[in-house]
């Protein structure tokens, strides 16, 4: 039996895929960070958070639609909560590696930022691929309630 992460569509597809999902998510994180830290002088942790929100709905959704192709099933907010919760275990990895990079040995905050969304990266798609968009989960509905069918 192979384990989900040992499949080629994982390793070619799928995880291309989440790739160009998070390069796009880390451009607009980055601009969010950036334009927080340089023109409205944020603490450089605060801006962090901020761009992690504005980027973390960003990834869900092409995640969802493009990456895992989830879209039109039902169950999103549950399972929205599930990728937030994989996100902010991979920002306290972010957070802290910034954080170390920053105060312990001085790096600039933006590559420092940059270092600590690349930390995360593998730890995050892990999650995603194993708890939020499961092929078992899919296959058994995750038990959400199935779309109404109407009248």
């Amino acid at each position: 039996m192979t384990s989900p992460l040992d499949r080629r569509d994982v390793l070619s597809g799928q995880f291309l895929r989440f790739l160009v999902v998070g390069g796009s998510g880390t451009a607009l994180n980055m601009a969010v960070f950036s334009a927080c830290t340089d023109l409205l002088a944020i603490y450089y942790v605060l801006a962090a958070v901020f761009a992690f929100g504005c980027a973390v709905t960003w990834n869900y959704y092409w995640n969802r639609r493009w990456t895992f192709r989830w879209a039109g099933r039902p169950g999103a907010m549950r399972q929205y909560v599930r990728f937030l919760a994989v996100a902010l275990a991979s920002l306290c990895v972010n957070v802290f590696v910034l954080r170390m990079l920053v105060e312990g040995v001085s790096w600039n905050a933006k590559l420092a930022q940059l270092a600590g969304i690349a930390a995360g990266t593998l730890c995050n798609f892990v999650g995603n691929k194993l708890w939020v968009f499961s092929e078992r989960k899919r296959e058994k509905g995750d038990g959400v309630r199935p779309a109404d069918p109407g009248p």
